[in-house]
């Protein structure tokens, strides 16, 4: 699953989205989900780590992270951790600067740890 693109010219998208959301906050969540094997990366029914970024109000919260992660192929989330992001926001992990940068141009960014969980 291919989660985030750049655009050929990101500053034309940064001003475009600046403010898509005024009075929301992105929000961070550490998840768990199941992949529906629409992406052959994820076996399918196999639970796997995900951190999801959103753009949202605290009250709309959840159920953006959930639908979020059900347009990408996910079933059976669970948030396990949720905190807000610290503005502006910074990482020299290149795959959570891009997760930022997806919530930024986007509905939300996913960043998928590539190893699965045990089931209990």
């Amino acid at each position: 699953m291919q989660v985030f693109r750049r655009p050929a010219n990101p500053m034309q998208w940064n001003r475009l989205f600046r403010n898509k959301a005024p009075g929301t906050d992105i929000w961070a969540a550490l998840c768990e989900a199941r992949a529906d094997g629409s992406d052959p990366a994820h076996q399918s029914g196999v639970r796997y780590p995900l951190l999801v970024m959103v753009r949202s109000s605290e009250d709309e919260l959840e159920g953006k992270v959930f639908s979020l992660l059900k347009t990408y192929g996910w079933q059976e989330p669970q948030v396990k951790r949720l905190k807000k992001v610290a503005q502006p926001f910074h990482s020299d992990d290149s795959m959570m600067q891009a997760c930022y940068e997806g919530v930024m141009q986007r509905d939300g960014g996913i960043v998928v740890y590539s190893d699965p969980l045990e089931d209990d």
